[in-house]
């Protein structure tokens, strides 16, 4: 059996059933993936085609949200630090998404990399996002490291993003 993009799987004989099935798993798959340079939204979502996608299993500071340094206890922006982490690691690329369900809003969630990057994953290594753990345990790990290691928001005083939405309300 070998496949061939302009015949499909040979070797099966004709008016085999496969090919076709073969062929729409593959056009399911890519029309699942939402790809484009995205414009940055905040630190956990990003926008392709005007289709709004947040960042699946982390939660980012939200944009008008102030965190605090640990050592003068001095205001910073921390909602605006954490989107520009995420432009940075951007860069004008070309972002693939992959979906992972929907938020509570019905926004399509879901895992995005700049070529192999896991760009949430990238997010919470640099501290600038964490695991948002009521979706998925699936970034615990990197937000240990970052913890540990001391990176973005871990160096300062701040509230949890999903803490400090729902003060706000």
């Amino acid at each position: 059996m070998r496949i061939s993009f302009s015949g499909g799987i040979t070797g099966l004989g004709r008016g085999s059933i496969l090919p076709a099935a073969v062929w729409l798993v593959l056009a399911s798959t890519a029309a699942a993936d939402m790809i484009g340079v995205p414009r940055i939204v905040d630190g956990d979502t990003i926008e392709i085609a005007d289709q709004r996608i947040h960042l699946y299993g982390i939660d980012a500071p939200e944009e008008k949200q102030v965190c605090h340094t640990r050592k003068k206890d001095k205001p910073f922006p921390c909602g605006k630090f954490a989107a520009r982490a995420l432009s940075d690691l951007i860069a004008g690329q070309v972002v693939t998404c992959r979906r992972n369900g929907s938020n509570e809003a019905n926004a399509p969630q879901a895992i995005c990399y700049v070529g192999r990057i896991d760009l949430n994953e990238q997010m919470v290594l640099q501290g600038w996002a964490l695991a948002f753990r009521k979706h998925s345990d699936k970034y615990a790990k990197a937000e240990n490291a970052a913890r540990r290691l001391n990176e973005g928001l871990w160096k300062h005083k701040f509230t949890p993003p999903w803490e400090w939405r729902k003060n706000i309300k």
